[in-house]
């Protein structure tokens, strides 16, 4: 689901308008945009995590792996946001 061409397409078409809205309208700096959005993904997904495990709502049977590498993933994402986001801090 992670590296789909329709699942980036449908991320970005959110995501790209609302953080240029949210520049024009009210002055928000586009990488705290970023960084809120990446937030948001891995928080989500860390909260919803336990699903994955067998017996949980997603893995009643315990047939499909726990997807460790997409929670990897989305916390690289959710770290290297963080931190542009503190480098251009630092230097305004």
């Amino acid at each position: 689901m992670l590296g789909t061409v329709c699942y980036w397409s449908k991320i970005l078409a959110v995501v790209v308008p609302t953080a240029l809205v949210l520049k024009l309208v009210f002055g928000v700096d586009l990488t705290l945009s970023a960084l809120v959005f990446a937030s948001w993904v891995f928080l989500g997904f860390l909260v919803t995590f336990d699903e994955f495990f067998p017996g949980g709502w997603s893995n009643i049977d315990g047939a499909h792996p726990v997807p460790y590498g997409e929670l990897a993933l989305r916390g690289l994402l959710f770290v290297v946001a963080l931190n542009i986001w503190l480098e251009l801090s630092q230097n305004c």
